[in-house]
């Protein structure tokens, strides 16, 4: 009697704890994350007059260096490491449960490939192809890059350059080399840099600093702190209203409710999106949420935006790794919400944020055109067209008459065959 006794406590004890993890799993369950990140360590994107260190990079300008690729590798471990090996995704690659997206560059579809290699290596014999290599191959989805509104910052968007034009606050830039003018004259005398050009240096003492290039002529006037405390500076400038923030980073946001809406209804299968891109991604990104501490995103910067499952409800958590030698994460709170804002609270606070589409309101046939559209404007471009439509009739009849002429002239053996299929 005594050990029936146990073992029906035993089996009791089993149940409860059966039913402890499944209601623990009802009330707090990660469904989905999305990953937004910046490529590795890459080249300067172009050089200076005065450059000693030109042909150092010999994969050319802009390009993905071998510490960028360890760089997103180690990425691709982490998100292994905080998602996979079966705490979200699968420990080995199924093609359902997750997409990945890059920017049309050398640097972010490398990037998005290293990423994969340290979050997925094959497991299995099945998926060991080649005993000599261990990386499978997984696809990477990308658009040209002038329709890319979702990663890409060259998309086509006169709206956006006239926004950026007009802005007002635009003398932020001019009273800073107001302030600094002997720091601009510097720059220009020792870069041999066009005055309008003085900005670039920081990007390529950036790089050439984090290389560990010998630079003794910049490191009294732009040492290593200071060039970093530029790029600060210059990405604080960017993306300033939230009319600029909606038309760059509004696309992505867009995209990303999507996917979340799509996993609440059931309608995909995907646990987890990555998005391959560039610093401006993520600051026109975190610029939309409101979200953003003018801090230069680093190489491998990752924004992660988690859709949870909470008892009947859900939320949204994001999270911003600004780190690339470590894994440390920081919570980003949107205004007007909690950390762990509820999905329809998120919806509604971030609805004017989003473009409804995004193709018609970056028209912007002022700003396309180049000129103002006053009345006496508008007059002159009609009579400027009409002309030209005049001149390009005349000329369209002088050649059909002058080919006329000459055909009558001469004889043109019929086909033999029609040539339709």
């Amino acid at each position: 009697m005594e050990d029936i006794r146990v073992a029906a406590l035993f089996c009791l004890g089993l149940i409860s704890m059966f039913v402890t993890c499944v209601a623990t799993d009802d009330q707090n369950r990660l469904l989905l994350v999305q990953a937004i990140f910046r490529h590795g360590d890459r080249s300067p994107q172009k050089t200076y007059p005065n450059d000693r260190y030109r042909s150092y990079w010999k994969q050319g300008w802009g390009q993905l260096t071998q510490e960028g690729k360890r760089q997103a590798y180690n990425l691709g471990k982490f998100f292994k490491n905080r998602y996979g090996d079966g705490q979200l995704l699968s420990s080995r690659y199924i093609q359902s449960e997750i997409t990945i997206a890059s920017s049309d560059y050398d640097r972010t579809l490398m990037s998005a490939y290293c990423v994969l290699s340290g979050l997925y290596p094959p497991n299995g014999t099945d998926q060991l192809w080649n005993a000599d290599i261990d990386w499978q191959p997984i696809p990477v989805h990308t658009k040209p890059r002038d329709e890319d509104y979702e990663i890409s910052y060259k998309s086509s968007c006169p709206k956006y350059s006239k926004l950026v034009k007009d802005y007002s606050g635009n003398n932020t830039m001019a009273n800073f080399v107001a302030t600094h003018q002997n720091l601009v004259n510097d720059i220009v005398r020792i870069s041999g840099l066009p005055r309008d050009s003085w900005k670039d240096i920081e990007d390529i003492l950036y790089c050439q600093y984090k290389h560990n290039l010998s630079l003794p002529e910049w490191e009294s006037v732009l040492p290593f702190s200071r060039v970093a405390s530029l790029r600060d500076v210059f990405v604080s400038f960017a993306i300033p209203t939230h009319e600029n923030a909606k038309l760059r980073g509004g696309p992505l946001l867009k995209e990303i409710i999507a996917n979340m809406q799509g996993k609440l209804n059931n309608s995909s299968q995907e646990k987890a999106y990555l998005f391959s891109g560039h610093d401006s991604t993520l600051v026109a990104l975190m610029r939309v949420l409101d979200v953003f501490d003018n801090i230069h995103p680093l190489y491998s910067s990752c924004v992660m935006m988690e859709l949870w499952k909470k008892d009947n409800s859900s939320f949204v958590r994001i999270l911003y790794k600004n780190e690339t030698e470590n894994n440390k994460t920081h919570s980003l709170k949107i205004p007007g919400c909690i950390e762990t804002c509820p999905f329809e609270d998120f919806v509604n606070i971030l609805s004017s944020s989003i473009p409804k589409n995004i193709l018609e309101e970056c028209k912007d046939e002022q700003y396309m055109l180049g000129v103002s559209v006053d009345g006496p404007t508008i007059g002159v471009l009609v009579l400027i067209a009409l002309f030209s439509l005049l001149i390009i009739i005349i000329a369209i009849l002088s050649v059909y008459i002058y080919r006329a002429r000459q055909s009558s002239r001469i004889y043109r053996a019929l086909p033999a065959e029609d040539e339709d299929l």
